[in-house]
């Protein structure tokens, strides 16, 4: 069921019927009086669907907002929709194999989320992406004045490469899923106003975070040509390593976004919960350094393979433990088909509650 505001009856539009045989003139008519709804109407095998698009989710969509002109050009289009608009705006199939074609069919709606989110978060920034390297990079100073000046801690690497590597690693999860939370509560104005896939903005958000994860990850290399470290053959398995861990932050994103639209109290639970998660994570010391019940405890944490994968492929030039990472393996495709499923059955409610 579409959710939205109704369309306005025939009579109500300036210039005539705004629909399949209306003309650019009851358009321009129409967005002059100010209206905020665009209302057309199209035939289907079950009747006639009427669809609303409201302006609020082109402003959105534009990253900085449309021009009149543009305005009126989406208008004219959306009287004559095309299966692509139709298949983002229309409720999905409820049969779950359909997900990832409906997903598909909306991926110009991510890009354009992504592009809003980039644009966002670099405007006006002086330093612009390099602020991507600068928090781990930061993090990465002060640890390593604490764990080689303070308490020695034994890598067999040298410590800021060993603790960059894993803040790197880390910081894509915990990004993407602080910025994710509150995905869907930030934009509660589209989520009640029009439908669309709702699952394009925790996806928009987790993109957002591998961007700049991407950029940070550049450091690394920089950091191994430094300390004289070669690029091992091994390097090649760091796609399956990315992957993994995108599959993980993908599912968490998801649940933590609907979850997060019921109570707002998950937000504030996670920004608690992160960073007591970073230190159960071998993000800053080896995960051998914990034996006994704690460290089969820790080592039960997804994320602790998978950062130590990343240091394995990349700096010992060895590929990961079967054992560890087939364990986060395992767990990041489960993650992945519960926040999916989890989203899909809640998303009928969000509209209410948003």
């Amino acid at each position: 069921m579409l959710i939205g505001r109704p369309p306005l009856p025939p009579e109500g539009c300036a210039g005539g019927k705004l629909g399949p045989e209306g003309d650019r003139d009851s358009v321009e008519a129409g967005a002059s009086e100010g209206r905020n709804t665009l209302d057309y109407s199209e035939r289907s095998v079950a009747g006639t669907v009427h669809l609303s698009v409201p302006r609020l989710i082109l402003d959105s969509l534009g990253g900085v907002g449309f021009t009149d002109e543009q305005l009126l050009e989406a208008t004219s289009r959306a009287t004559h929709p095309s299966p692509r608009l139709m298949s983002t705006l229309v409720a999905p199939d409820p049969n779950p194999a359909s997900s990832l074609r409906d997903l598909a069919n909306s991926r110009e709606l991510l890009w354009s989320f992504v592009r809003r989110d980039l644009i966002v978060r670099y405007r006006n920034a002086v330093l612009g992406v390099s602020w991507a390297v600068a928090s781990p990079l930061l993090q990465m100073v002060i640890f390593a004045v604490i764990f080689t000046r303070i308490v020695r801690v034994e890598t067999g690497l040298p410590y800021p490469l060993f603790a960059y590597s894993g803040l790197v690693a880390w910081s894509l999860t915990a990004s993407a899923l602080r910025a994710a939370t509150t995905s869907l509560s930030g934009n509660s104005l589209l989520v009640t106003k029009v439908y669309f896939r709702r699952e394009v903005l925790p996806l928009s958000a987790v993109i957002v975070a591998f961007a700049d994860f991407c950029v940070a990850l550049l450091l690394v290399g920089v950091m191994m040509a430094y300390y004289g470290i070669p690029l091992p053959a091994t390097s090649l398995f760091l796609i399956v390593v990315i992957a993994v861990q995108l599959a993980f932050t993908i599912g968490l994103a998801l649940m933590l976004a609907a979850a997060n639209l019921f109570w707002n109290d998950v937000r504030y639970a996670f920004e608690l919960l992160v960073n007591a998660w970073m230190f159960a994570t071998a993000v800053l010391y080896p995960a051998d350094l914990v034996t006994g019940r704690l460290g089969l405890v820790f080592r039960l944490n997804p994320m602790t393979p998978i950062v130590e994968a990343y240091r394995d492929v990349l700096l010992r030039g060895t590929l990961p433990s079967p054992a560890g990472f087939g364990w986060a393996m395992f767990v990041a495709i489960a993650v992945l088909f519960a926040g999916i499923a989890l989203f899909r059955r809640s998303e009928p409610r969000f509209a209410e509650v948003a």
